[in-house]
């Protein structure tokens, strides 16, 4: 039962909206990691998805007991509006925050404060997003331009269309020749 604990926490979506996730990061006090998590969301848009990445940490944390938790993040307007500087607005942000405001209330004290993306330990809250994302369309959509298949990086594309994916996969009908639309004009004509 530490008296102060660390939560960093990063969220994030691919579209915006589109698929999101979520990781996070406990830290003992001297930032020695005790907790490493990543979740799919399912949809939503980046700042949702920050706002969920700050519920579940202050969720998870809960389970250590401290009186103290600091939560770090990079998005610096859901940390403003954590802190009372801004106002929250919409309606779908309004409802997070009152959960995280919720969470608050099992600490004694809840602290907040917006770091750069990518330092510290919130580059690996990062990337368990990016591996959530990642992990949530194992099977990738291959683009064919040309002859070439995106994944290839210029290399030309095999015969027959056995090409394969970077994981070694076969992929199914992407480099498929589509017929022309005169050549589908005759083949609907009755002999």
């Amino acid at each position: 039962m530490a008296s102060s604990l660390i939560v960093y926490v990063d969220g994030g979506a691919r579209g915006n909206p589109g698929p999101a996730a979520i990781g996070v990061v406990i830290c003992a006090a001297d930032d020695q990691v005790l907790y490493e998590r990543k979740e799919r969301i399912g949809g939503g848009t980046n700042n949702e998805a920050e706002y969920r990445a700050v519920i579940r940490g202050l969720d998870l944390v809960a389970g250590y007991a401290p009186e103290e938790v600091l939560v770090v993040c990079d998005s610096e307007l859901i940390v403003r509006q954590l802190t009372g500087r801004y106002r929250v607005r919409d309606p779908r942000m309004e409802e997070l925050f009152l959960a995280a405001k919720a969470k608050e209330k099992a600490f004694r004290i809840v602290r907040y404060e917006q770091r750069p993306r990518l330092t510290g330990h919130l580059r690996r809250a990062d990337e368990l997003v990016n591996e959530a994302l990642d992990d949530a369309h194992p099977g990738r959509l291959v683009v064919q331009q040309r002859g070439l298949s995106s994944h290839q990086h210029g290399r030309p594309a095999r015969p027959g269309g056995q090409n394969r994916d970077p994981d070694g996969r076969r992929t199914r009908g992407a480099l498929r020749r589509i017929p022309s639309l005169a050549t589908r004009r005759r083949r609907a004509r009755p002999a």
